[in-house]
């Protein structure tokens, strides 16, 4: 994005961008633009996955500026960002897959 040369922080442009995700998950579960149900919900899920990696990103960017080193005992934080971020896109797959099957039995009855 263009924030690299509007704004030199970077903490300062993470806060931004998860600003900025945060208002487009709220303006798209306001409008919902899809007709279909399901598009609708896996949009929401990925507008949230977004959400959460940027939060996320940010909370790593202060730590690593507050100077935490790897092997204090604040690094079992940083540790568990990692494991967050790595388990999020496989249980969005989950809920999204799930959803599907959810609405494909209610239609089908």
């Amino acid at each position: 994005m263009c924030f690299a040369t509007l704004i030199p922080s970077l903490i300062a442009q993470l806060m931004i961008s998860l600003i900025l995700c945060i208002i487009f998950l709220l303006h798209h579960q306001a409008k919902r633009p899809f007709e279909n149900w399901i598009s609708n919900q896996v949009e929401m899920f990925s507008l949230l996955n977004l959400c959460v990696r940027a939060s996320i990103n940010l909370m790593r960017a202060i730590y690593i500026s507050l100077g935490i080193s790897p092997d204090s005992p604040q690094a079992n934080v940083m540790d568990t960002f990692a494991l967050v971020e790595s388990l999020c896109l496989p249980v969005l797959l989950v809920l999204i897959i799930s959803l599907e099957i959810v609405h494909k039995t209610k239609k089908g009855e």
